[in-house]
């Protein structure tokens, strides 16, 4: 279950951090090289929640128990506090994060691969919705989430793919209506490869 949380304040402070959930999972740091909770499955785990999410935010003891399900929920809140913490240290972002009881991925300093799909969808940017599509949601990544954290990543990964699909077919058929018939029948590989019985090429 989302939670709604109000809009964060104007910053100028440039996204450097990015998420990427989709094909894999991983962090992004302008060419710095992650360290530490940065690259521990479970802190960005945590992340991948929280982009899906999106403005509405997840509740902290919510989004512990997806992610540690293991522990009795005061511990699982305690590891989420110690991964957070370790995440804006590593990061080097203090405020990585927005919201006490409600979290939120602070949109003035990360960003995500997930969101990037979003945005560029509502756009009508079908060929930003393929560039930004890498795979599956955590596609090949174990994690020892809870059975809902499993089903809410299968929702998702889904739409998103079914997004990607959508995009990527409007995109094919309008390089082919261009004349572009390089770049439709790469689209439609992708395609076959996304979807191999799909019959697209």
């Amino acid at each position: 279950m989302w939670v709604r949380t109000s809009q964060s304040s104007f910053t100028s402070t440039p996204i450097v951090i990015r998420l990427k959930a989709l094909g894999g999972l991983a962090v992004d740091l302008g060419g710095r090289i992650p360290l530490g909770a940065a690259v521990d499955r479970r802190p960005l785990c945590a992340l991948t929640i929280l982009a899906c999410a999106g403005e509405d935010g997840v509740e902290r003891e919510y989004l512990a128990a997806l992610v540690w399900p293991e522990l009795p929920l005061a511990r699982a809140v305690s590891a989420l506090k110690e991964a957070i913490s370790r995440l804006r240290s590593d990061l080097d972002a203090p405020d990585l994060l927005l919201g006490g009881q409600v979290l939120r991925l602070n949109p003035d300093l990360i960003t995500s691969d997930i969101q990037e799909l979003r945005s560029a969808a509502a756009e009508g940017n079908y060929e930003g919705v393929v560039a930004a599509f890498g795979g599956p949601l955590l596609d090949g990544v174990p994690h020892d989430g809870s059975p809902e954290f499993a089903a809410i990543i299968a929702e998702q990964s889904a739409t998103l793919s079914a997004v990607f699909q959508r995009s990527a077919e409007i995109a094919a058929a309008d390089a082919q209506a261009a004349g572009d018939d390089r770049r439709a029948v790469q689209l439609w590989r992708r395609l076959t490869a996304h979807e191999p019985n799909s019959g697209y090429y």
